[in-house]
This record gives C-alpha cells, structure tokens and sequence, in this order.
C-alpha cells in the first residue's frame, strides 16, 4: 500500500515555471510527497515581471479539487494566488469540509508590483480561509497590507505576528526577506511559542518564487508529520539551499533549481528565543580530532572511575535528586578520576560544580540552558554538549555553537519508557549532516544495533542500560570498541565538521 502522503498547491500558474502550481509541485514531489495542483488562476509572466492575469471561474475551481478528492484526500494544503473574491470563496468553502492542514501564502501584489488581489478579495480571504489556516506564511510588504500599517520592520515582528493570529490562522511566518539587514531574519509565532529564525544574507539578485518555494516546502514537511516548528526550520533551509544553488543568468535574472532534501550545514538556520540570551561569538571548545566514541552516562563516581580504568575514553556523570554536598563530592571524586585517566568527563546540569572543579565539559538539556549561566561557562572554557530531539531543537542548540549535540531518541529506550515516537536512523542521518558538529546519538543503543547510526555520521553513542546490565563490563567495552574500530578512523565523520 502506498503511505506518501499527498500535499495539493491551490495557485496560479506560472509560464516561467520559477513559481505558482509548477514550481510547488516540483518542490512537494523532490521532498517526498505526492503533489496536486489546482489552477485558481492563469498569468502572463516571467521571470522579472507580471503582464496579465486571469481568474478560474470558480465552479471550475471546485471541478478540479472534487476530480482530485476521487483519488486522495490531501495531508496538506497550500494556496498562493487566489485571483479574486469569488476563487477565494470557492477554495475556501472547498477545503472547510476537510479539517486538513493548510498552509496560506496570502499573494497579494507580485515582486515587480502587478496587483494579484484586489481589496474585496484580500477581505474574503480574511474572513473565510484564514480561520481554516494551519500556517500562515507572509512577507513584510504583505503584513503591512492585512494590519493596515504603512510599513511593516523587524522591529514589529511580535506585534505583527499577534495582529495576524487575532485575524484567524494557528500560526505566522513572518518572512523578514524584504528588510534590507545582512541577517536574514524571519520571525514564527502561535499561541504559545515564538522564535526568530536567522541566515546570512546570501549576495546577488533576488530569485523567483522564494515565497512559493517556501510555503510548498512548509505543507510538505507538514504532511510528512513533522510539527510546525520543525517544518518552518526545514522550509527557512530549503530557502537557504534554493538561493545558494540558484542559477544566475547574465540578464541578471535568477532562478531556484535544487528542491532536493536540504543537507548541507551552511543552509540550515539559527533560532533565538530571546535577544537577551547569551549568544557567543566565537564556539564552545571543540572535543578533539578524535571521534567521542561510546559515551556512558553514569549516576556516580564510583562508577565513573571504573569504567573510566577500563578504558572510557568520555563519560557523563549524570546525578539523580542529588542534595548540594553530594554534587560537590561526587564531581570533585569524579574530576580527579577523569584527570588521572585522561577522561573527558562531562558533568550533566550542574554547571557551577563543574566550573568550581574545572571539569572537562558541561551537558545541558533544553530545560536546563535558560537557567544556566552560559556566558561564565564560555569564559571558563568549559565544553557544551546539548540535548537535541528534533529540527527545530537543532537549530536552537546550534546558536549557542556547542561542542557536540546529542540527538535522540533514536530507538525506543529504557530509560524514557513513555516516549513513543523516535528518531529513527533516516531522521538522525539528516540532523547530523546539517549540524555540522560532532553529534552523539542516544536511546535504546547497543552494540548490537549501533552499527546503522555509527555509519549514519554519528561521532559518539550515548549508552546506559548497555553497560549497567552487561554481566561483564570489560569485555561489552571492548566489543564497543571493536564496532568503533570496523566502523571508521578516529576522526570525525566528514558531514559533522563545521563548514
């Protein structure tokens, strides 16, 4: 039985193939869905400009989405332009019986500044799709035009981003493309949450259909089950790849032609929460040339110094419910060990210890990185590993340019009994080579089924229960060993090295 899912670009039509229907279902199949497009429009344009459009009757729209219907209900939806009031009430009463995700990239006016909607049609739009919208993906000179403001900056992202979600949809990307800033800024928000997404400005022409590319890529990652936060972080990534393999002619046009899964480091974004969070210029220290390798998570020293005596090369000492006198002996015991053997011992949340007792490095759930005192770890010189679970987290752990990040779970683990969806191998290969840092895979590894994440770029593999029940701790060391040996050199896997 065949489980793609089928994502569906309501829009106009493009001759120049650069954007509308043609573009997005390009970009919907590369990623891994099935595309179906719906004509709500027709136009005579190319690549640099819009001469002439002409609305579908709107019955005819309906035609075209119920022909679809006979074959497969759509996971996602994304329209563009709609033409006219009377095709926006018609998509819209089409999609309301569907209760599937729908993705809105509200065009309004073209790049050269040929009207694709008119007043009565933006107002429809308002009042009848945006209430049925999943995500709404606008630009600046469009947020201007739906809050009424003569301009619309950067500067009022989460006032823009509350008037737009008071008008209807679940949640805003606010594309900060049009400010002329050499950090390109975009700016997410719903109910609950917000963040901004940022890449450097890449230098040359603007390319065509970013806006289509973007929204298309967003529906897809959507129908692909991936929340809004990972699929927005994924979208802002294939815009990023889209611009930097785009192909320049010499009339100084451009165009966008890699929709493939994005994989390169250079491309994915950095989120920020916050403006007052430490965000440091220069890394965290790096671990070394040297793979992390097997990294145990231990809950005391004692056990720490003897795996450390049999030959761990880095370990973690995580301390459970520990009271103030037992963190300051357990890791001062265990940063002796770890100097004595050459160790390098990361201490789990307690990172004044850590500092107080110059241990080797300091890892830091989600959680834990808004309380900690990031900016004396970074003057102590002390290495940051992170914890990461999907895109969106990646991508804020990378801003703050730790030492490694830990991806999990890739399997099902003992120690999250209740966690019931994985990473699995697929989903970890992809983090791992946007990172670009030593990444450490965690949950439900052993060195039986290991040996698929080592060859997915994997620099370290987190264990617990692999060695707390292995009835001979020597010798299931030295089997990890072996895998890290079969599998590779000491040094890191090429996709995991900082660009």
């Amino acid at each position: 039985m065949n489980t793609t899912p089928t994502v569906w670009s309501i829009a106009g039509n493009d001759p120049s193939c650069g954007a509308g229907i043609q573009s997005d279902a390009s970009v919907i199949r590369a990623l891994g869905a099935r595309p179906g497009a719906v004509a709500a429009a027709l136009t005579a344009q190319n690549s640099r400009h819009v001469d002439a459009t002409l609305a579908v009757d709107p019955e005819f729209i309906r035609r075209q989405i119920q022909s679809l219907l006979q074959e497969a209900r759509p996971a996602a939806v994304k329209t563009g332009m709609l033409g006219g009031a009377a095709q926006v009430s018609a998509v819209a009463q089409s999609l309301k019986p569907l209760k599937t995700a729908i993705v809105c990239d509200p065009v309004i006016v073209s790049s050269s500044g040929f009207p694709l909607l008119d007043d009565q049609g933006l107002q429809r739009l308002i009042d009848e799709l945006f209430p049925l919208v999943t995500l709404l993906t606008s630009n600046l000179p469009e947020c201007a035009r739906l809050t009424g403001k003569t301009t619309a900056t950067p500067d009022q992202f989460p006032e823009l981003a509350h008037h737009l979600l008071a008008m209807g949809p679940n949640a805003v990307l606010i594309k900060g493309g049009h400010a002329n800033e050499n950090d390109c800024c975009d700016y997410y928000a719903d109910a609950f949450s917000s963040f901004r997404l940022h890449s450097p400005r890449l230098p040359g022409p603007a390319a065509h259909g970013t806006g289509c590319l973007f929204s298309s890529a967003a529906a897809t990652f959507i129908a692909l089950g991936y929340a809004l936060p990972d699929a927005v972080t994924l979208a802002k990534t294939c815009i990023n790849q889209g611009l930097r393999c785009a192909v320049h002619e010499a009339d100084g046009t451009a165009f966008m032609t890699n929709h493939a899964w994005p994989d390169q480091p250079q491309d994915f974004p950095r989120i920020t929460h916050s403006p007052e969070l430490f965000q440091p210029e220069t890394p965290f220290p790096d671990c070394g040339p040297a793979r992390i390798g097997l990294y145990p998570l231990v809950d005391n020293a004692s056990r720490a110094k003897l795996l450390m005596q049999l030959g761990a090369s880095t370990l973690q000492l995580r301390l459970k419910d520990p009271t103030p006198e037992t963190v300051e002996r357990e890791v001062r015991l265990a940063v002796t060990a770890a100097r004595q053997t050459g160790c390098r011992l990361f201490i789990n949340d307690h990172w004044e210890a850590a500092i107080r007792h110059q241990a080797y490095g300091v890892h830091l759930g989600r959680e834990d990185l808004k309380t900690a005192d990031l900016r004396a770890l970074h003057t102590a010189g002390l290495r940051l590993g992170t914890s990461t679970h999907s895109f969106y987290e990646l991508a804020s752990a990378l801003a703050l340019r730790p030492s490694y990040v830990a991806m999990g779970t890739v399997f099902p683990s003992p120690s999250k009994p209740g966690l019931t969806s994985h990473l699995g191998v697929e989903t970890l290969r992809r983090m791992i080579r946007l990172a670009g840092i030593p990444a450490v895979a965690i949950g439900g590894l052993h060195v039986e089924n290991a040996a698929p994440v080592l060859r997915a770029g994997a620099s370290g593999v987190a264990v617990i229960s692999d060695l707390q029940n292995a009835p001979d701790v020597k010798k299931r060391l030295e089997e990890w060993q072996r895998l890290f040996q079969i599998h590779g050199s000491e040094e890191p896997h090429p996709d995991t090295q900082e660009k």
